[in-house]
């Protein structure tokens, strides 16, 4: 396994909080400390960009399904991100 696919796996499904460790020598371990910190970065960018594409998609469908307005997911997503594409997919649809 790649050392930042272990940060990546996490936080692109949006699991901001896990559990990582090193044992070993320091000099390895602050580069491995580097790896984790970018995989997390990516992986949040990922979640981010799920959330805001499942959001888009929901809020479009709702609007035409005529279902009640509602920015929060109901899976696991960024709810910040999610939201701001539920309302663009709603007012997409309702211009």
């Amino acid at each position: 396994m790649i050392r930042d696919e272990l940060a990546y796996s996490y936080t692109s499904q949006c699991e901001k909080e896990y559990e990582w460790w090193w044992e070993g020598g320091q000099t390895f371990g602050d580069g491995y400390e580097q790896e984790i910190a970018a995989g997390h970065q990516e992986g949040l960018l990922a979640c981010f960009e799920d959330s805001y594409s499942a959001g888009t998609k929901q809020g479009y469908s709702d609007y035409i399904d005529d279902y009640v307005y509602d920015e929060y997911p109901t899976n696991i997503y960024d709810e910040s991100s999610y939201g701001k594409g539920s309302a663009e997919g709603w007012a997409e649809v309702k211009e």
